[in-house]
């Protein structure tokens, strides 16, 4: 299975091996992000799941885009400026 079901990779040394070391938790952390998105109103950027989540952004982002690339959340069309960049708020189809 490839992208999006399986963590994604772009080169065969780094990328690779790091897609395998998430993906014994990778399903886990896919749940936990969509239930957190699905209990918020308004919608959360990924950086706000992780926080809920209190896990690594580096691990929470991939799964976020996952889930888009999934069909099961969508950009709202709102954006939310973190620091100094603007970031997506999701919400549950």
């Amino acid at each position: 299975m490839t992208y999006p079901n399986n963590a994604g990779y772009t080169n065969e040394s780094t990328s690779k091996e790091a897609a395998k070391q998430i993906e014994p938790v990778r399903q886990s952390l896919l749940s936990q992000s969509l239930k957190a998105i699905q209990d918020t109103e308004c919608g959360l950027t990924a950086d706000q799941v992780a926080r809920v989540l209190n896990k690594s952004v580096l691990s929470i982002r991939p799964r976020v885009s996952e889930l888009f690339k999934q069909g099961l959340i969508y950009d709202s069309g709102i954006r939310q400026l973190i620091g100094r960049k603007r970031h997506i708020v999701w919400r549950k189809i």
